[in-house]
């Protein structure tokens, strides 16, 4: 664990995804996407459910209900399919553990906090005004913000820009594949969130180190760590009100 204390002092800011990351959520997302295929008269065989884990809305949408319909179409089911998470998920929502010391400790020591996730405008609001934890982001990016989703770096160099940092300042916790191949095309480094995939996997896929949550003990060496600050002037920013 010394390693973990030389690497954490030298980063300015902490970059999280949201879905499965910060909240254990990721059920809940299956849920509602079997409810959404449900209400459209789809009623999938146990076999497939482990189909529709990683699906977009897009992708679910063309896979069991139709190839031929428009953007605009799709975009109307999307937040169709949001709804019913947000509905069935809003009574439920928890913290990983530890995430509220993280960001208070991260503060402390100056560093900048953002959010990117591919979660649309709604959900984010659900989870961080739910949580209380609006107030620490300097940067909140969304899926509607990137043309393009993870695994392409779009959204983290989105975030570096509106921090104002280069990737080698930051370090990014991401709980899925896509998410880690994203943080490391924009040359960020990853701390992988054991939530959907063991520890093993997320060795495959090069992340920097592994945590059950945020509360493992790399937090006391955070606690102890002379992070590099940045500067007292940084302008907040947010990619949306």
């Amino acid at each position: 664990m010394i390693g973990v204390n030389t690497y954490l002092k030298t980063k300015k800011a902490f970059i999280f995804d949201m879905d499965g990351t910060i909240v254990d959520n990721i059920s809940f997302h299956n849920r509602a996407r079997l409810l959404f295929l449900e209400k459209h008269g789809i009623n999938l065989p146990p076999e497939e459910l482990n189909r529709i884990h990683d699906l977009s809305t897009k992708d679910l949408v063309r896979k069991y209900i139709s190839m031929h319909l428009s953007s605009q179409e799709i975009k109307v089911l999307d937040g169709e399919k949001q709804l019913i998470y947000r509905n069935i998920y809003k009574s439920h929502i928890q913290e990983v553990k530890g995430f509220s010391r993280l960001l208070r400790e991260a503060k402390n020591k100056g560093l900048q906090i953002a959010l990117s996730t591919m979660g649309c405008c709604e959900n984010i609001d659900l989870v961080i005004n739910t949580l209380g934890v609006k107030h620490y982001f300097d940067a909140i990016v969304s899926g509607d913000d990137v043309k393009k989703g993870k695994p392409h770096p779009d959204i983290y160099n989105l975030t570096l820009s509106l921090l104002n940092i280069n990737p080698d300042d930051a370090i990014v916790f991401e709980d899925t594949y896509k998410g880690v191949v994203s943080a490391q095309q924009a040359g960020i480094q990853v701390i992988g969130l054991c939530s959907s995939h063991s520890k093993e996997k997320f060795k495959n896929w090069g992340v920097t180190m592994c945590i059950n949550n945020f509360e493992e003990s790399f937090l006391d060496f955070l606690t102890s760590a002379k992070i590099k600050s940045t500067p007292k002037d940084v302008e907040h920013h947010s990619a949306f009100a």
